[in-house]
């Protein structure tokens, strides 16, 4: 954490095989340039990452690129900004001209993993997405979890769609109820944009969800997104254009 002016340029990883083996983490970081770099990883490829841990709220994150790389993603998402419960501020993040040739939950996402009763501030601005190419495969199975040394995979396995964008909230711990007398979490994501994200003609689905009373997104723009359904919640100065 804390480090700036860092450039990675022409790296290749492979045989990221296990959970949670992403590839690239910038965390709590500023001015980072990831580009020229293949990454084949079970978990995330590519994450910008704010604060998490204890002590990472005082250090910034903020004017990071990733451009011209290859993305290869066998189980968790592909490009992705993710926040923990503490509070920080992301802005500033650019992925431009990189292929993901391999899919499976998510392409490009970004989510603040909330904790009940915890409050916090987090803001993410000025994100950009664009000439992203995505070649998803026509049926893709789902995930199977081996959690023994038994499980088999299902003769017949489902066929998963993968989502092209998702941007949301997410509880650590879902059945948890708000506390009344806990403040509750201040999200804002603001001018998110999207823009030149083919598919291969396959329409997968997007998600931006916000929610009235923790979670406000505002200003979001949608060009030449290969979008199937569209589903949008408490989404303020949303632009859909061909």
């Amino acid at each position: 954490n804390g480090c700036r002016n860092v450039v990675i340029d022409n790296v290749k990883i492979i045989g990221q095989w296990r959970y949670n083996s992403d590839g690239i983490d910038i965390c709590c970081s500023e001015n980072v340039t990831v580009r020229n770099c293949f990454i084949r990883s079970f978990d995330d490829c590519l994450v910008v990452r704010g604060t998490c841990l204890p002590g990472e709220g005082r250090y910034p994150v903020r004017n990071i690129t990733v451009e011209n790389c290859v993305m290869w993603c066998d189980w968790g998402k592909s490009l992705e900004i993710w926040l923990g419960w503490p509070r920080t501020e992301v802005e500033n993040v650019v992925f431009r001209n990189i292929d993901l040739i391999r899919l499976e939950n998510v392409a490009l996402d970004i989510t603040t993993w909330a904790r009940p009763n915890r409050p916090n501030r987090t803001f993410v601005r000025n994100v950009t997405f664009q000439d992203i190419r995505i070649d998803p495969d026509d049926a893709q199975p789902e995930s199977v979890y081996q959690d023994c040394d038994s499980r088999r995979y299902p003769d017949r396995p489902r066929i998963k769609v993968p989502h092209l964008i998702r941007v949301d909230r997410r509880n650590l711990e879902p059945q948890a109820a708000q506390k009344p007398d806990i403040p509750r979490r201040d999200l804002r994501y603001e001018n998110l944009s999207f823009i030149d994200i083919t598919s291969g003609g396959r329409k997968l689905p997007v998600e931006i969800t916000g929610e009235p009373e923790e979670l406000r997104i505002d200003r979001v723009l949608l060009r030449n997104v290969d979008a199937g359904d569209i589903r949008t919640e408490s989404v303020t100065n949303l632009q859909l254009e061909p």
